[in-house]
């Protein structure tokens, strides 16, 4: 690849070349539109210098030394990021020049002044014609695409694989090697296109099911999928991943048309009707959407009374680990929970999030802020708890029950808190207008708690019961022997049609006398469901641990 003749390039396109080679260099970072003027940031790479550390690039058309003018066009694009309330919230350690042309030790000594004029501690760094040309030579079909014709032959290697896919070119005895191969030369020459990669599936039977896994988890930069039938039991599939953050804006994919919902389905209707105000998904099966798409590789097209499913995108891991606590009238810790994000959208009417608890995905909350409204609705989703670790159920069924007054319930980024939790007024009454609601919950959580306190003294793993399921006997059963392994004393009465008796051997028998208090030790078990759980503790006969952790002090009458 010869090296880029800068000079003769139009200023746009030079700007346009530079940025998309950052971009291919540094995929995730992003190129800003300007709005009211680009705020002195041409791309941004958050989290590009270290988690919380920002790179900024400013990227110039300037071929040769600056002049006093281009000078003063820099110095007002470096006072405007620093000043500008729009990248208030930017942590910039890093910032870069880019343009076509090398500096003088001068010239790089002024813009590093220039910069740490505002923030000394920011690193400063020139990029100038060999950086370009250095990145250029990595990424030929960049230079190609925008230089050399490359985009007239990518729409006709498009064509090319989207004719392949429907096979109509193919004769019905060709080799299945020969079509492999027109298949995968087809998808060679495509894989040219400097904004997105295109991967190739073949099959027989169901294709992926998007809805049960979506297969972004495989390609994080997943944007579009094609599948075409080929023959009544064989697929070929396309993948379109975007290759950097900026494919989309540079070529982006759309969607026009419109979505129908039969009156007759009022689930449907709900559906589409969430999905116009919030974004919320959609995948009801009896909605269909009939329209346009146009896509990168020739693979879009009209769309006519199809079915369509909108899925959330998964959360960045760094923005969605969050944490919840639950405190009384006077500040006391009485729960807390780890959440995620899960999904997040909005549309027309305000925002959608919904929050899972990050050890059991037990429990899904649903938060909707209608912006015009002013108003904020929150929705529970509690999965089935049976058959889940008790370890695992006690902490979501105990912080939900706290939801209610006069208890406050705080939510924060988990990797900085305590410093970042701010009040949850509508989880805090949540379950204030629900008073049978919040009887279920209080009773559910001292039962959790009970079971929690047992398994602390059991080797094996004690599994959840159907809440609803469990009866006055279980509960008192399990709060009693919480309330032994608690050290508390308690007494139980038997009846005075019973009597409670202790066969004792003859030999020890004739060691006591009247009233002389003796000790039996008993292995301690509980019952939970139909399965019988040994306790272990400090033994008092033992002084060590082990599964003899009852005792029980009994007093001898004579008889």
């Amino acid at each position: 690849m010869s090296l880029i003749e800068w000079t003769e390039l139009a200023g746009e396109q030079t700007e346009a070349l530079a940025a998309l080679l950052v971009n291919r260099e540094h995929p995730s970072s992003v190129r800003i539109t300007p709005s009211k003027g680009d705020g002195g940031v041409d791309i941004l790479h958050r989290d590009g210098d270290g988690p919380g550390q920002d790179v900024v690039y400013q990227v110039k058309k300037f071929h040769k030394t600056l002049t006093d003018k281009q000078k003063e066009n820099v110095r007002e694009s470096v006072d405007r990021l620093f000043t500008d309330p729009r990248w208030a919230d930017l942590n910039v350690t890093a910032w870069r020049l880019v343009m076509p042309w090398d500096p003088t030790p001068e010239q790089e000594h002024w813009v590093r002044d220039l910069v740490h004029a505002h923030r000394p501690d920011i690193d400063v760094v020139w990029h100038g014609k060999t950086f370009l040309n250095g990145l250029a030579a990595k990424y030929p079909d960049v230079v190609d695409y925008y230089l050399h014709g490359g985009r007239e032959r990518q729409k006709k290697a498009h064509l090319k694989l989207v004719a392949l896919m429907g096979m109509e070119n193919m004769s019905a005895d060709a080799e299945p090697a020969i079509q492999l191969d027109r298949i995968g030369r087809a998808v060679a020459a495509l894989n040219h296109d400097p904004l997105y990669l295109f991967d190739v599936h073949t099959g027989h039977g169901a294709p992926h099911d998007f809805r049960a896994a979506p297969a972004a988890s495989s390609h994080p930069n997943l944007v579009m999928s094609a599948v075409q039938w080929v023959a009544p039991d064989h697929w070929v599939q396309i993948d379109i991943v975007a290759r950097t953050a900026v494919a989309t804006q540079l070529a982006p994919i759309s969607i026009t048309g419109s979505f129908a919902a039969p009156t007759e389905s009022p689930e449907a209707v709900q559906q589409l009707q969430d999905f116009s105000r919030y974004g919320a998904p959609l995948d009801h099966d009896d909605l269909t959407f009939t329209g346009a798409l146009t896509a990168p590789g020739g693979f879009g097209g009209p769309i006519e009374n199809a079915r369509v499913w909108l899925l959330p995108v998964k959360e960045p891991e760094n923005t969605s680990r969050l944490r919840m606590d639950a405190r009384d009238s006077a500040g006391v810790l009485i729960a807390d929970l780890n959440v995620r994000v899960v999904e997040r959208s909005h549309a027309v009417h305000g925002l959608r999030s919904v929050l899972a608890d990050d050890d059991s995905d037990q429990l899904r909350i649903e938060i909707r802020a209608d912006l015009h409204a002013q108003t904020t609705q929150m929705s529970l989703t509690f999965q089935p708890v049976a058959g889940q670790p008790v370890s695992v159920v006690a902490p979501v069924v105990e912080f939900v029950a706290a939801c209610c007054s006069p208890n406050r319930i705080r939510i924060g980024n988990r990797d900085a808190w305590p410093q970042s939790a701010v009040d949850e007024t509508s989880l805090s009454r949540l379950l204030d207008n629900y008073p049978e609601q919040r009887a279920n919950w209080a009773e559910a959580a001292e039962v959790m708690r009970d079971l929690r306190s047992i398994q602390g003294r059991c080797r094996e793993v004690i599994n959840t019961l159907d809440l609803t399921a469990v009866t006055d006997s279980n509960r008192e059963q399990w709060a009693r022997v919480g309330e032994l392994l608690d050290g508390e004393e308690i007494q139980v009465h038997i009846g005075d049609d019973r009597a409670l008796f202790a066969q004792v051997a003859r030999n020890a028998a004739s060691m006591l006398t009247t009233a002389e208090s003796f000790t039996l030790v008993l292995p301690f078990t509980v019952v939970v469901g139909n399965m019988n759980y040994t306790l272990v503790g400090n033994c008092t006969r033992c002084s060590r641990t082990c599964r003899c952790s009852s005792v029980e002090t009994w007093t001898a009458i004579p008889g």
